[in-house]
């Protein structure tokens, strides 16, 4: 079940990351509606297993696939949405706190299960509850998009800029070159920025 699940958000992610790009300022839409269908299967799948939808192997299957496209699909755009946000922050910084922090929510959850006597129900419960409260967050989240701003700016490079750069009249420059290597200063001598 999990193999067509993330083999569907993988393929999710492609898409709609690549449909995304021609609507950049649309990601959190994207990812609130994507959410929200993700939540939905959540509790279809939650309801399932208590048995208050009638338990039926396809629709766990269906449920557990179409969270998972949902979810997986939308793993690249929330990348790209909190690099956004956290501009001018780096994004490997983000990304690298991001899954930091995703990573000790899984240890964090996994040692629960531990506890024998918490029991399993729950797991399905917080599953959908984990879900469910991003979609607020996701909704108040003040989006700006920073570095889409400056993807976006247009520069002309035509006009030809060109300053000589001398070492003679650079004391710092001349202490580094010195007289004893000709050929290096020749060669700052005759550099351009």
């Amino acid at each position: 079940m999990d193999f067509y699940a993330t083999l569907g958000g993988c393929t999710a992610g492609l898409l709609v990351s690549r449909f995304v790009d021609f609507f950049t300022r649309q990601m959190k839409l994207c990812l609130l509606l994507f959410y929200l269908l993700a939540g939905l299967a959540a509790l279809w799948l939650t309801l399932l297993v208590e048995d208050v939808l009638p338990f039926d192997t396809v629709s766990v299957y269906a449920a557990i696939v179409i969270g998972g496209v949902f979810l997986d699909g939308g793993a690249p755009l929330f990348f790209e949405l909190v690099i956004e946000v956290s501009y001018p922050v780096g994004e490997g910084v983000t990304s690298g706190f991001l899954q930091m922090l995703t990573a000790f929510s899984g240890v964090v959850f996994l040692s629960l299960l531990q506890i024998e006597s918490i029991g399993k129900q729950w797991m399905n419960w917080c599953f959908f509850g984990c879900i469910a409260a991003a979609v607020p967050l996701l909704y108040f989240i003040d989006t700006v998009y920073g570095r889409a701003d400056i993807d976006d700016m247009e520069v002309d490079v035509s006009a030809d800029v060109s300053v000589d750069v001398s070492v003679d009249d650079d004391p710092d420059v001349s202490a580094i070159t010195g007289g004893d290597y000709p050929e290096k200063q020749s060669l700052l001598n005759g550099s351009y920025v």
